[in-house]
């Protein structure tokens, strides 16, 4: 299953990152620039760069790691490629055809703000993620987008998602038996890619799950 919010993000890209862990590990920081024209052989002056920015918090975490709650604040410039953007997202799989589909528009940039929570008690978590994004395209009116997701999940055997301070977000289960680890886990999503002049749908998602 993949990410719902996929239109707002390039999954893999080229550039350089900046991180940093503050106030004992319960803050973080970063910042990155990105633009992969050399490997693909376009040329630079065309071609996209991305600046990002992230912010995390962590107000809790018990000693032995089990629970947490963890925020974060993220913003995302995205220049405009041969002077158009466009946003398409699938329906959780990427092997799929877009279910929802900008087009290419004209435009000269476009930004996204992001804000995450995930809270973490033992076997229980949730997680929940909000993108709004804005764009500079006076051509098409200037749209603006969003996409939004709250997921709970359980771990009927137990075990926790333990929070790596490293890269400021909870890494995956470890089973604690050879016999493996269970969970149950559910997902309501909303993605709405039409506004002003950009007619490009809108997705409504439902998920469920049994992961071993």
């Amino acid at each position: 299953m993949e990410r719902l919010l996929n239109p707002f993000f390039t999954s893999r890209n080229v550039g350089v990152e900046y991180f940093n862990s503050l106030a004992h590990n319960r803050m973080s920081v970063a910042g990155g620039w990105f633009n992969d024209w050399w490997s693909k052989g376009t040329p630079y002056d065309t071609s996209s760069n991305h600046y990002t920015t992230r912010v995390t918090f962590l107000p809790v975490k018990s000693e032995d790691g089990s629970s947490y709650l963890h925020f974060a604040f993220s913003t995302r410039w995205i220049g405009a490629t041969n002077g158009t953007l466009q946003l398409t997202g699938r329906p959780e799989s990427n092997v799929t055809s877009p279910y929802v589909d900008t087009g290419k528009f004209p435009a000269n940039s476009s930004a996204n703000y992001g804000f995450e929570a995930l809270a973490n008690s033992g076997p229980v978590s949730f997680l929940a993620e909000y993108i709004y994004a804005t764009t500079d395209a006076p051509q098409v009116g200037s749209p603006h987008f969003y996409g939004g997701y709250l997921t709970g999940s359980w771990v009927i055997t137990g075990e926790n998602r333990p929070y790596d301070t490293s890269v400021a977000y909870a890494r995956r289960i470890i089973p604690r038996n050879r016999y493996g680890a269970w969970e149950i886990i559910g997902r309501i999503g909303r993605l709405d890619l039409t506004s002003k002049a950009i007619q490009g749908g809108s997705q409504n998602s439902y998920s469920g799950g049994l992961s071993w």
